[in-house]
């Protein structure tokens, strides 16, 4: 049976209140939570862009906890190369106590310029970040660990608060290399939001055939817009979802098999694509900076009632 969460976007046009940021994002899961959802995610970046404004996942998610009820928490995506690895398995550690069994620690590599030179992160930066995870998943696993690297020695040392069971690391990736990474070093690829159908069914493939069998998880973020008819959503879509395929705005190409943007029948067969691709946990991102509040629990309202059910008996 195929999983459904939400990806809680933090970044919010500037010069709004981050409190009211707060409470938005609260209503938002609260309403997954009450339609049934699987779980809720959240990444992070630094020194973003003057035009919005951020909040960081790891506080985030512990207020989160306490409105998630049993919905799965986690990192979609820790940017671990710039982060020191005590600190992001002591903060998994925190977080899997307060959501018991239900944290997933996301780990990325990262990609934005300024924040490798903000962090001293250097061309380094994938062996930094694959001596990250190695240390992070050894600690999380109750090991002794002694390592050193860029901003970090370890003699002997070893978690106190020590999650029983570990949680699942998750590693995402877009490239073959980072896929390879994925399966040596995570429990799931974690598949970034536009990747196409096609790609994904090449590194499932990949995936198998580095793992020896099916993978047991493969969780995949994807951007959604859903409106009463198709013409609606693309219009909803258009401003951080470019037809023209550039990205320097951060935008992600607007064309089949990369986003689920339409309305409900047209949005179902785009969720169902990815599931015959073999995606079982579908995490749905609804709100870029830009996109009002109501247009996100729109979304999320018309992908409970009117786009899942289509799918799922």
């Amino acid at each position: 049976m195929p999983r459904f969460g939400f990806y809680l976007s933090l970044q919010h046009p500037a010069g709004r209140d981050p409190r009211d940021l707060v409470r938005e994002r609260l209503e938002l899961v609260a309403l997954v939570r009450e339609a049934g959802f699987d779980s809720v995610f959240a990444g992070q970046h630094f020194l973003v862009p003057g035009e919005v404004q951020m909040l960081q996942p790891v506080p985030m998610l512990g207020r989160v906890a306490a409105e998630a009820g049993g919905m799965t928490l986690g990192t979609a995506v820790l940017i671990t190369t710039l982060l020191n690895p005590v600190e992001v398995a002591e903060n998994a550690a925190t977080l899997a106590a307060l959501a018991p069994g239900r944290f997933v620690l996301g780990a990325g590599a990262g990609y934005r310029r300024e924040e490798d030179a903000a962090f001293g992160v250097g061309a380094d930066r994938i062996r930094v970040f694959e001596d990250k995870l190695r240390v992070i998943r050894r600690l999380l696993a109750g090991e002794q660990v002694t390592a050193s690297g860029r901003g970090y020695r370890l003699e002997g040392a070893s978690l106190t608060l020590r999650p029983e069971p570990r949680p699942d690391l998750w590693v995402a990736a877009t490239t073959e290399g980072g896929i390879e990474r994925a399966a040596e070093l995570g429990d799931a690829w974690l598949i970034a939001p536009s990747t196409t159908v096609a790609e994904i069914r090449r590194g499932r493939e990949l995936l198998v055939d580095r793992l020896g069998g099916p993978p047991r998880e493969l969780p995949a973020l994807r951007e959604a817009v859903v409106a009463a008819t198709d013409a609606e959503a693309a219009a909803l879509a258009v401003p951080f979802l470019d037809p023209r395929g550039t990205s320097s705005a951060g935008r992600v190409p607007l064309e089949a098999g990369r986003y689920i943007v339409g309305g409900p029948q047209r949005a179902a067969g785009e969720l169902e694509a990815l599931l015959d691709a073999g995606v079982d946990h579908v995490i749905f991102r609804v709100q870029r900076p830009g996109v009002s509040h109501r247009d996100a629990m729109r979304t999320l309202e018309l992908l409970a009632s009117n786009v899942i059910p289509l799918l799922v008996h």
